[in-house]
């Protein structure tokens, strides 16, 4: 059975939600994809052009850091300790879970594999995105400007009281 689900966004301007929404709010799609509307095929494709590149750029080239534990400070706070970064190509491989023939396999591939050319690939999607995002933000936030200004209310209908006017 297939029933559709519904999220409601998180309220932004409440303070209890800006840490756990914001750490977690798609950092990486954000991050190379930007905060644009991409509602296009040709958008779409950019998008599925670029994916499988930062896929390529994060597991084999990006070192990250794990959280190990905890330890106190000198005052007694309690810090979090982290182990050495290493790429997740570099974990998988010091798990030991793959067998000879798909530790080959890997390594070939991230041998096929040019940091720079993937990095030069990634700019250029991005550029393009860019550029096909830049009409329609622009004319979305002409359309809320507009919605603003006739928002406001006459300035005849506003009454002053001098009194306070003065004291200010």
């Amino acid at each position: 059975m297939n029933r559709p689900w519904f999220c409601a966004a998180p309220r932004i301007e409440a303070a209890q939600n800006q840490g756990r929404f914001k750490s977690k709010n798609n950092h990486l799609v954000r991050r190379y994809g930007f905060y644009y509307r991409y509602d296009t095929p040709h958008q779409r494709e950019l998008l599925n052009q670029l994916w499988p590149l930062v896929c390529d750029r994060l597991n084999y080239y990006t070192p990250t850091k794990k959280p190990i534990g905890y330890t106190t400070d000198a005052v007694g706070r309690r810090k979090r300790v982290y182990d050495k970064p290493l790429s997740p190509y570099h974990r998988l491989l010091a798990a030991g879970v793959l067998s000879p023939a798909q530790e080959a396999e890997l390594a070939a591939y991230k041998a096929s594999l040019n940091v720079v050319e993937i990095a030069r690939k990634i700019t250029s999607i991005q550029h393009r995105l860019i550029e096909n995002a830049k009409e329609p933000t622009r004319r979305l936030e002409r359309e809320l400007e507009y919605a603003a200004a006739a928002a406001m209310p006459d300035a005849e209908w506003i009454k002053i009281d001098q009194r306070r006017a003065r004291s200010a």
